[in-house]
């Protein structure tokens, strides 16, 4: 088993590369202000209303559930024999293809 329990899962963390072509674009984006009435139309624009709601509904539809630390470990582990995880080398391996680090 590479997850012996739920602490090991706590120090997952995404990190993007540090150097990408949308970074400009995306500061550029984060400086601009939209209001609700120009976000909505440009998600409708976009063809991305729909796909917000389902997840917002998703969303709340979860949120009352729950995972014991053993269902959580458990699910970790049989996600790493999916994906053909062997040991922590591997592990380590699929973190840095995936942008994804622990500590």
């Amino acid at each position: 088993m590479l997850f012996t329990d739920s602490t090991q899962l706590e120090q997952f963390t995404l990190e993007l590369p540090d150097e990408q072509p949308e970074q400009s674009q995306l500061d550029r984006l984060c400086q601009h202000t939209i209001s609700s009435k120009e976000l909505i139309s440009l998600l409708e624009k976009y063809k991305l209303l729909q796909q917000l709601q389902r997840e917002l509904l998703i969303d709340q539809t979860i949120a009352p559930f729950t995972c014991t630390a053993e269902e959580l470990t458990q699910g970790c582990n049989e996600f790493c024999q999916s994906h053909q995880i062997t040991s922590d080398q591997v592990l380590q391996a699929w973190l840095v293809h995936n942008n994804f680090t622990m500590g």
